[in-house]
């Protein structure tokens, strides 16, 4: 599998112009896998001001994030970073 994410800072401006039903994941973790914000981009500019206000609350903004054609991608991105368990 060959996922390429669009990795960049995230700032209100990147955030404003990205692609609405793009999924956006940040870069800073809860724990090794899991994203303190992972959401997909919402259409209307009303629902964009309270998403943002979420990206800011969990500490996503000004740091680095990746954006994903869907949720899913971003799923599968992350399962290629897991290591295989060892039985």
């Amino acid at each position: 599998m060959n996922i390429n994410p669009i990795s960049l800072r995230l700032t209100k401006k990147v955030y404003f112009a990205a692609p609405a039903g793009c999924f956006l994941a940040s870069n800073v973790m809860t724990d090794r896998f899991s994203p303190v914000f992972a959401e997909t981009v919402f259409d209307s500019s009303h629902e964009r001001f309270s998403q943002w206000a979420r990206v800011v609350a969990a500490g996503a903004d000004q740091r680095l994030c990746r954006i994903f054609r869907d949720e899913q991608e971003c799923r599968s991105w992350i399962a290629a970073l897991v290591p295989p368990r060892v039985r």
